[in-house]
């Protein structure tokens, strides 16, 4: 089945909506047409030369990456420089760039509840509220016929997100009653003559950002020239919003053993610590850079912080605090996430050729004892 840079946008920002990103993020689609065709997806951590060079040699049309290739903006598309040449080469091979940044790391099942899944955490919450959506109950009628269509239109962008489950309603069977009139074009029945027909009442949840593209979806899947719909706001948020994750491990550890099961399930081969403890349960983390949290970790509860990008006097005040700091590298916290993008997208299409970035790798080298 076909699909373009759209609606492969439009399913990821259902799953990490734009608006979750941090303002100084540059999130979305930063190269490419939306309607450009898909066959291939390379999904990967960073766009660099090595990555692009393999999309152009295999035919790839689009490349999903959590770190945005611009970040601020360019005076200048002049050639020359590492960042213009490289999206030189991917316009004049007609190849479209998406980054899912910190949306991605706040979004349920991304960055952060993948590492807290490597780690084999179990009781997982959220680290640092970033806020929270209103909800809204989707109600909609619909000839039985096209149910399925409808609510495979309304899973698919976004409504009926229910914790770690996707694609959650409600349907209830009835009989729709109308009367055309001079002027309708209806899809069933004739002018002038009163029609009944078998219905389905498909009721979802819908967080506030998503409400819009929602009701057009589900508009678009309708076979009504008129459809009715109702939506209700509802008293609790849909979603609360959070950057890091805290969870257990399955069995208290040594603090050694701890940070041996770190290194050894997110592979990093060099893993610093600060700070002692004599056993670990609590592990509080954050994907990428995020030791600017280590005070709410410590808050938390947890024996251990992991991140990366740990700063020398950081990593001595939450020492001097109690809290022992492990520095996973930025590069080895949030390389997992391509793995995952690669999974969603060739489940949602299992026509799309979806290849994790092969080149990809730690910009740092360590060198061997």
């Amino acid at each position: 089945m076909a699909t373009t840079v759209r609606e492969i946008t439009q399913y990821l920002e259902a799953w990490a909506p734009r608006e979750l990103a941090e303002s100084w993020d540059n999130v979305g689609l930063l190269c490419g047409h939306p309607d450009r065709e898909v066959r291939h997806v390379l999904t990967a951590l960073d766009v660099t030369a090595e990555n692009v060079a393999y999309a152009v040699n295999n035919d790839v049309d689009l490349i999903v990456a959590h770190h945005p290739l611009i970040f601020k903006p360019l005076k200048t598309l002049a050639g020359g420089t590492p960042l213009t040449d490289l999206l030189a080469t991917l316009q004049r091979h007609d190849i479209a760039v998406y980054a899912a940044h910190t949306n991605l790391d706040i979004a349920v099942g991304g960055v952060n509840d993948r590492l807290a899944e490597l780690l084999g955490l179990t009781e997982v919450k959220g680290l640092v509220r970033t806020g929270a959506e209103a909800a809204y109950k989707l109600v909609v009628f619909t000839p039985a016929t096209h149910a399925d269509a409808v609510r495979a239109a309304l899973g698919d962008s976004g409504a009926g997100y229910i914790g770690k489950y996707s694609h959650c309603s409600f349907s209830a069977a009835g009989t729709g009653r109308f009367l055309p009139h001079d002027g309708a074009r209806p899809y069933l029945g004739t002018i002038g003559a009163p029609e009944t027909v078998r219905e389905e009442r498909i009721e979802t949840i819908v967080p506030e950002a998503l409400l819009e593209a929602t009701v057009r979806a589900m508009l678009a899947a309708h076979p009504y020239e008129e459809v009715a719909y109702d939506v209700y706001p509802l008293q609790a948020p849909a979603t609360t919003h959070w950057l890091g994750r805290v969870g257990k491990l399955p069995e208290e550890l040594p603090l050694p053993e701890a940070l041996r099961h770190i290194r050894e399930a997110l592979g990093i081969p060099v893993l610093r610590s600060a700070g002692h403890c004599e056993s670990v349960r609590t592990i509080a983390l954050c994907g990428g850079s995020g030791m600017e949290f280590w005070p709410q970790a410590l808050q938390s509860g947890a024996d251990l912080y992991l991140t990366g990008d740990v700063r020398y006097h950081d990593a001595q005040a939450a020492a001097a605090a109690g809290l022992v700091v492990a520095d996973g590298h930025h590069y080895y916290t949030e390389a997992p996430i391509a793995d995952v993008l690669a999974q969603r997208l060739a489940a949602r299409n299992p026509d799309l050729i979806c290849t994790t970035d092969p080149t990809r790798k730690d910009i740092f080298e360590f060198m061997p004892c």
